[in-house]
């Protein structure tokens, strides 16, 4: 059985989604300038260990397919970013 995908758009530090939730694939589009980066946590805050963190450089545009049943967040997504201008999450 496949479970829909939907998407949801981050410009900034915070809850993504509120609930147990899997990140199929991500979309980035980094700012002009800096050290961009995007670090993923299971909970409401930056405090607790990372499930996922990439670097990027800037003025980039970047797509991050994750395979199979992607990555399994079951508290919530909490996205730290740096140097994003908006990035896009598609979830199921």
């Amino acid at each position: 059985m496949s479970t829909p995908v939907f998407t949801k758009t981050a410009t900034g530090d915070g809850v993504v989604y509120d609930g147990p939730v899997r990140v199929r694939q991500i979309y980035v589009h980094t700012a002009t300038s800096g050290s961009p980066a995007l670090t993923l946590h299971d909970s409401s805050s930056a405090t607790t260990v990372s499930l996922l963190t990439h670097s990027f450089t800037a003025n980039e545009t970047s797509n991050i397919n994750i395979p199979d049943n992607g990555i399994r967040f079951t508290q919530k997504l909490y996205a730290d970013l740096t140097g994003m201008k908006r990035v896009t999450f598609f979830l199921s």
